[in-house]
């Protein structure tokens, strides 16, 4: 495949990408850009006006594209962590995830019990919606509960499904989102980083500016 039908075919790949974003994605805004922009770098990529100014314009533009591609994948991870917040902001509310004056007692509890016995208990929190005992152990460390971050986490997530099914069913789309986002950033990069290699653009640069300085210097002697 020549390096401009790799750049139709990455294009077509992030357009793709764009339209499985879900239709209030956090991202789709800016994956719309990149796509709308990555069009553009597709044009400039495959046309040849024949003025030798294309291998500049072609240098030029995927460079601003991959720093375009930088800015928008950290206001992405600032949208996405706030929309992990949100969602567990939500969710805490909703169970009321708030510890009481039994926390300590709950947590030593299950740092005293058997492993089979702090599963059981914690099916049952998670069945009854039982907030304050999860936050309880959540908020305790691992060497005083004996549960690790990802059981927790799972036991969570079950609670969340059976009382917050809508929670949850937001999380999931939230989560489709945040992998499509992320794919359509490696694919912007990748597309960038094709249109870089494009007929040796180093080079033809290097030229163009050795060109524009001769001129410069015969204008200044001719003068």
């Amino acid at each position: 495949m020549t390096d401009q039908r790799a750049i139709e075919s990455q294009i077509a790949g992030l357009n793709a990408l764009k339209e499985r974003l879900s239709g209030s994605s956090f991202a789709r805004s800016h994956i719309t850009r990149l796509h709308s922009a990555a069009e553009a770098l597709g044009t400039i990529a495959t046309a040849n006006d024949g003025s030798g100014e294309r291998a500049h314009r072609l240098a030029t533009a995927s460079k601003k594209y991959l720093d375009a591609i930088q800015r928008t994948k950290a206001d992405i991870e600032v949208r996405q962590a706030g929309g992990y917040a949100s969602l567990s902001q939500e969710f805490a509310e909703r169970v009321n995830l708030q510890p009481d004056r039994y926390a300590n007692d709950i947590a030593q509890a299950f740092g005293r019990a058997e492993q089979k016995d702090r599963i059981a208990w914690l099916t049952k929190i998670a069945e009854e919606g039982d907030g304050r005992s999860l936050a309880a152990v959540q908020d305790a460390p691992e060497f005083v509960t004996g549960l690790d971050r990802e059981t927790l986490a799972k036991f969570r997530g079950l609670m969340e499904q059976r009382h917050c099914p809508d929670i949850a069913e937001k999380r999931q789309i939230f989560n489709a989102d945040v992998d499509v986002a992320r794919g359509a950033i490696e694919q912007a990069s990748r597309l960038a980083e094709t249109a870089l290699q494009i007929d040796d653009i180093d080079g033809a640069v290097a030229a163009r500016e050795r060109v524009h300085e001769a001129q410069a210097q015969f204008e200044a002697a001719t003068r």
